[in-house]
């Protein structure tokens, strides 16, 4: 094996500098180390499932510890992801950069990102542009979630919305399946109302 560059050098160093101010163990996750079962829950999805389970199921986790709380929250459920680098807990951490509705948590978890020796797989570098408007009124929206260049959407996406402030009341995502309905679905779904264009494509 050859020797690191000065490069990966600086940047190891600079990894061990940020983990070691918030505490955290410098380096991958170790072989053999527990897994605690969130981990082991988003891995067998990552591993086997479609990008649609992957974003339902790390949708539906940030619901459950949401609405658990206090003790488990959206800042566990991050500092759970952080604790174990993989693959894995990669792809969660560049989906819940977009899903979470705390800016000094998304912060963090880019900050994260941007540490970790993993790339973030290329269909989730710019997961907005998924997000197309199909129909809105005061009271609904519709939308597909579709990738670059495919041939028909992964998801339809429809939600009621408050017609007060915009807020997403309930919804559902189609095909159907255990984690597309409400409230398992609702971080995907305010995500999506949040970054979808003004406007139906004409």
């Amino acid at each position: 094996m050859s020797p690191p560059s000065d490069d990966e050098r600086r940047r190891w160093e600079r990894r061990a500098r940020e983990r070691s101010r918030r505490g955290h163990p410098v380096g991958r996750e170790l072989p053999g180390a527990a897994v605690p079962p969130v981990v082991a829950r988003l891995g067998e999805v990552v591993r086997a499932g479609t990008h649609l389970d992957v974003l339902l199921e790390v949708s539906a986790l940030l619901d459950e510890v949401e609405r658990d709380g206090p003790e488990l929250d959206s800042r566990w459920l991050v500092s759970a992801l952080v604790e174990h680098e993989n693959v894995v807990t990669t792809t969660a951490l560049a989906i819940l950069a977009r899903l979470l509705g705390d800016e000094i948590l998304q912060a963090r978890v880019r900050r994260e990102l941007r540490l970790r020796e993993d790339p973030v797989p290329g269909w989730l570098t710019d997961l907005d542009r998924f997000v197309h408007l199909s129909g809105r009124t005061d009271r609904t929206m519709m939308m597909e979630l579709s990738e670059p260049l495919a041939l028909r959407p992964i998801a339809h996406l429809h939600a009621r919305l408050d017609p007060t402030d915009g807020r997403v009341l309930d919804g559902r995502v189609v095909p159907s399946g255990p984690l597309s309905s409400w409230p398992d679905c609702g971080p995907l779904l305010r995500w999506a109302v949040r970054v979808a264009p003004t406007a139906a494509p004409t």
